[in-house]
């Protein structure tokens, strides 16, 4: 005051402190943690595959070769890490932060998460515009951080979708599993990885149809020529589903003949050689073969040698033929490598042996053919499957020499019932990832561990 009065100011007391607390700090801090993670494929290469004898049409009995979350470490199988998977953080719809997993599968987000609420993280695979795109969703929530060196369990629930036939989202897969918070880190990890249920191989799609627009007639059929004994003989381009899936096999395994990827017409050629080589008296013919008889008007016509059987059929038919002279191919390719042919009359879409996973979890595909009536009527390539947390194939990924617009077929052999054949190499896990799994990465992948 003016009067010389003294004057008092007063000073507002904020409190530095929380509610309910004993003490009182210069800030109140939020305890936030961030999250680390990998990605696996659900199927495994199989490491102890000693069932199998390369060469002698022994095919390897199927283990079951699914990642198992209850096991850190399974015994003879190795897990394939998934990249590139893209992957981002939402909470309440609002994207948070985005990323992609490495080489090694891993990925890593910087967003610092509260505890007490949900977030969701979305994992995109695309595999290419063969095989339908997958999308995970893990959904979770950390009631607390952990003090010290202790850990806390956090309950995760995995949706995983598959985007049927690029146009609408359907949902395959739903597992829960728990994940680890130790520190600051909630570790998508080891028992809590991230496991995408898509697995497909790298393999070009070829058509069969050589003699385009066929007449019923067939007054335009086209023919390939070859020599055999200083004679000419000719193979019908016709009816070559076994021999184009043959052929799709041995080029995903670089085979070539005269330095080209092998062609359609070069399978039905081995085929037919082999065919008249027992014909000639160059092998014995093996029971197998004894029904197997040539049209002789038609293989010694002069203007033109059809190599074909009595009744129509064609040594590039039938999977005794073609595999055995695909097996020539192979050898004259790279006599070195250890390699595999065989089949069976059993459905490997309903059996476990063979099984269908062990083939695509090694590397290999296969053909699996059927008319649903009993007969070797028509051909197709397995490349990929969408297998479940269950070990339950929910679909298959097939190249269809005939239909080049069918991608996938149905899992439980109402569209496959019959039989599958074989052409492989033996390869090891880096040849298989990254170069013919699709969505790969560097192998061996990192130890399953929650804390890496």
């Amino acid at each position: 005051m003016s009067d010389g009065a003294t004057t008092t100011t007063r000073r507002r007391r904020a409190s530095r402190g929380r509610r309910g607390a004993r003490s009182r700090t210069t800030l109140a801090r939020r305890r936030t943690y961030t999250i680390r993670g990998q990605c696996y494929s659900r199927l495994m290469y199989m490491t102890g595959n000693k069932a199998a004898t390369f060469g002698d049409g022994t095919i390897p009995v199927g283990l079951e070769n699914t990642f198992d979350r209850q096991a850190p470490a399974q015994v003879g199988l190795r897990d394939y890490p998934v990249v590139p998977a893209s992957l981002k953080l939402l909470r309440r719809g609002k994207e948070l932060e985005s990323t992609s997993s490495g080489e090694e599968g891993d990925f890593v987000f910087s967003a610092e998460l509260e505890t007490d609420k949900s977030y969701r993280l979305e994992a995109l695979l695309d595999s290419g515009d063969r095989v339908f795109p997958e999308r995970v969703t893990l959904v979770f929530k950390v009631r607390k951080i952990p003090d010290g060196l202790k850990t806390a369990e956090v309950k995760v629930t995995a949706v995983h979708e598959a985007k049927m036939d690029f146009k609408s989202w359907k949902t395959l897969d739903k597992e829960r599993f728990t994940a680890v918070l130790t520190g600051s880190t909630l570790w998508l990890t080891g028992a809590a990885a991230l496991v995408f249920d898509t697995f497909a191989l790298e393999v070009e799609y070829l058509s069969q149809h050589l003699s385009p627009d066929l007449k019923r007639d067939l007054s335009n059929l086209r023919y390939h020529t070859f020599k055999y004994e200083g004679k000419t003989y000719h193979v019908p381009l016709h009816h070559l589903c076994l021999a184009t899936c043959t052929t799709i096999m041995l080029r995903y395994y670089g085979a070539k003949v005269n330095q080209q990827p092998v062609r359609i017409e070069d399978v039905a050629e081995a085929a037919a050689r082999y065919a008249l080589d027992m014909h000639t008296g160059k092998m014995k013919t093996p029971d197998w073969a004894r029904k197997k008889v040539f049209d002789e008007a038609k293989l010694n016509d002069p203007q033109r040698r059809v190599v074909e059987f009595v009744g129509g059929e064609y040594p590039h038919n039938n999977m005794d033929f073609v595999l055995r002279g695909a097996e020539r191919l192979m050898q004259q390719h790279n006599p070195k490598r250890k390699h595999l042919w065989g089949g069976g009359n059993d459905d490997i879409c309903k059996t476990t042996h063979p099984s269908l996973t062990c083939f695509l979890g090694l590397g290999w595909p296969h053909v699996i053919a059927d008319d649903l009536a009993g007969t070797w009527d028509h051909g197709r390539v397995c490349v990929g499957a969408f297998v479940d947390h269950r070990a339950k194939l929910r679909h298959l990924y097939v190249i269809d020499p005939s239909r080049p617009e069918r991608l996938t077929i149905k899992a439980d052999g109402s569209q496959s019932d019959l039989g599958w054949c074989i052409m492989s190499a033996e390869l090891s896990q880096s040849e298989v990832s990254p170069q013919r799994f699709t969505a790969g990465g560097v192998v061996p992948a990192p130890p399953r561990s929650p804390f890496e």
